[in-house]
């Protein structure tokens, strides 16, 4: 991140963990779910494969996507460490090394550290709120036998 002079940067803390293993994971094992069958009959009746992703793949992967989207959000929130080396302004850092801040050596500011923490759960609770009908949904989806 030195070298391409992204240090102190919010894209250098969220790039890297843009390909995350378990999403890459995740994503395969659900597109491996669709029928060959669905896709071949689309491919008959002339669908481009752009065409096979967007309207067939993509809308049976978002409650797949949604839960992979609360996973990978919630483990970027709570990083520590890595933001820890890269970010070096006190403007820039994340919540749970603003909160590692509050306790001094002398003296822990039980106060702030509370006020803190409720304020950084509003981004986790309204991500979990908007997303909350997908995840359900793909949940619901492999309890009924067709």
């Amino acid at each position: 991140m030195t070298q391409v002079g992204w240090t102190n940067s919010y894209i250098a803390v969220i790039l890297p963990w843009a390909a995350n293993p378990l999403g890459i994971f995740l994503m395969r094992q659900n597109m491996k779910a669709i029928p060959d069958a669905l896709l071949e009959s689309a491919r008959m009746d002339g669908a481009t494969e752009f065409q096979l992703y967007y309207k067939i793949a993509l809308p049976t992967m978002i409650p797949s996507l949604a839960a992979l989207a609360i996973i990978l959000f919630l483990n970027q929130w709570q990083a520590f460490l890595y933001p820890l080396v890269i970010l070096q302004e006190e403007a820039m850092f994340t919540i749970p090394i603003a909160l590692a801040q509050l306790v001094g050596q002398q003296r822990v500011y039980f106060d702030q550290i509370m006020v803190a923490t409720s304020l950084g759960i509003i981004p986790i609770f309204l991500m979990f709120i908007f997303l909350q009908q997908y995840f359900i949904k793909g949940i619901l989806s492999g309890s009924v036998k067709q």
